[in-house]
């Protein structure tokens, strides 16, 4: 009875109730059913414990060094869709058009696979395994992801990042636009970039995040800057 009982706990497991995976491998254990069993459950839950990454996302992007920063730009249809920002890059910036790409991103950093095999790692320091193979590496002191939640011309945005040459003065003048209801031109006193007052992080925090009329954004840091987000400017890696 005891062994039928066992067998029939096996059975729903592998009928997808994972909350009786434990119970019946210990069940399994004590009818004295074998190792081959239990060695099979324990490998069929590790496999669900290491999990590969999921495939990367095929878009349309480019890489584009503004100031000390390389942003990579998603676009959607005609309007920016994402921007990953590695801020205070530590070397030179290469940079590749508009084109489809493939790519993956975490808190970190963002893996991109062009089309013709070239491959970049672009985050901060540790954010890619050491084995982690890409032609290109770039490492910095900050990395940030802005996600757009209203619709932003995407030839307005990069005609704003090449004038201002910095991500939070494009930033600020996209929300101001956004409020006013209408085009403002470029301010040649914005484009310096600033830390300015933080509406989130501050100092010692090494991250944060916050939403804007346009964007929600968040960026993480290594010592020793420190994550300063703001309504207007987005997220920013200071010291």
């Amino acid at each position: 009875m005891k062994t039928w009982y066992a067998f029939s706990m096996v059975l729903l497991c592998w009928m997808g109730i994972p909350s009786l995976h434990p119970f019946s491998v210990s069940i399994a254990k004590y009818t004295g059913m074998g190792d081959a069993l239990s060695q099979a459950f324990n490998g069929g839950l590790n496999a669900l414990s290491e999990r590969e990454e999921p495939p990367l996302q095929v878009v349309s992007g480019q890489l584009k060094k503004v100031g000390t920063d390389a942003l990579v730009l998603v676009r959607a249809d005609e309007n920016i869709q994402t921007i990953f920002a590695l801020q205070d890059v530590q070397g030179s910036i290469p940079e590749f058009p508009l084109q489809s790409l493939n790519l993956s991103s975490n808190t970190d950093g963002v893996s991109v696979q062009l089309s013709g095999g070239s491959s970049y790692c672009i985050g901060v320091a540790g954010a890619f395994p050491r084995n982690t193979a890409c032609n290109q590496k770039l490492e910095g002191m900050g990395f940030a992801q802005i996600q757009f939640t209203k619709p932003v011309a995407y030839e307005h945005l990069t005609t704003l990042l090449n004038f201002y040459q910095s991500l939070e003065a494009t930033l600020r003048h996209i929300n101001q636009e956004s409020i006013a209801g209408m085009a403002i031109p470029p301010n040649t006193d914005d484009k310096n970039k600033s830390c300015m007052e933080c509406g989130a992080g501050g100092l010692g925090a090494k991250g944060c995040s916050i939403e804007s009329d346009t964007f929600s954004c968040s960026v993480s840091c290594n010592a020793p800057y420190y994550a300063c987000c703001t309504i207007l400017g987005g997220c920013r890696c200071c010291k």
